[in-house]
């Protein structure tokens, strides 16, 4: 089976972008995921709650920035 996807391009592009880019948006979540279950395990040092959600979100910004998302 086969299937082709078709896009109004200008229009559609940030549908055009989702579609190309979403292995790339799976890998992103599965690495913040192996994260979340990492800190679960092995437990971590965080003094607060804030200090947890700064870490999660430097290393969610950081998995965003080493992929490389076609624009």
């Amino acid at each position: 089976m086969k299937t082709t996807l078709e896009f109004q391009l200008p229009e559609e592009e940030q549908e055009h972008l989702d579609a190309i880019n979403g292995t790339k948006w799976k890998i992103v979540l599965m690495d913040f995921d192996e994260t979340l279950r990492r800190y679960i395990k092995n437990g971590h040092s965080f003094v607060s709650v804030e200090d947890c959600l700064d870490s999660l979100r430097s290393e969610l910004r950081q998995d965003v920035q080493e992929i490389q998302f076609t624009f």
